[in-house]
């Protein structure tokens, strides 16, 4: 159990700085850098490790390591499948809505919160379910409110077709 909460937490840090450093160039914003960097990550894995009980249990295991691979798979691949695609000149200015951005408009943010629920599973303490609903609620209530407000000005010509082919805007 230890050995794969540690696992966790190399990919998971392996995996944001492929996709910060390589996937997503941008400059982090200033609620990235304090409040997800210096706060919101250290407070759940300090969660995870302060609440962790020992399981027996390989199905518990097994359960969040399928929910945990496919949450990543879904923010990484996701990102990828964006990258490709804006990568060609013709699709420059445009809204990306194929690939598994076409199950939900959010589908890395819905990937990130599976991730999470995996890892917090792994803990094998109810406790540690906060970090799921914290996120997710902050995810449906603030950062795709603001998101989707701004996609909606940037790819006006795009979003009403997206919207309609795409109802969901976080869980598929």
């Amino acid at each position: 159990q230890l050995i794969l909460m540690t696992a966790y937490g190399f990919i998971y840090f392996l995996r944001l700085n492929l996709m910060s450093l390589w996937l997503l160039k941008r400059e982090l914003a200033v609620e990235e850098l304090t409040l997800v960097i210096l706060i919101w990550i250290p407070a759940i894995l300090s969660s995870f490790v302060f609440s962790l009980n020992e399981t027996n249990s390989k199905l518990v295991l097994v359960l969040s390591l399928a929910i945990y691979l496919f949450g990543s798979f879904l923010n990484t691949y996701s990102e990828l499948e964006r990258k490709w695609w804006k990568s060609k000149p013709e699709n420059q200015g445009r809204c990306y809505m194929d690939g598994l951005f076409s199950w939900s408009r959010n589908i890395n943010y819905f990937g990130d919160t599976l991730l999470f629920a995996g890892w917090a599973l792994a803990t094998a303490s109810w406790i540690n379910a906060w970090v799921p609903v914290v996120m997710g609620s902050s995810f449906i209530w603030f950062h795709i409110p603001d998101k989707e407000t701004y996609l909606a000005k940037r790819y006006r010509a795009d979003w009403t077709t997206y919207t309609q082919n795409t109802p969901y805007a976080f869980a598929p």
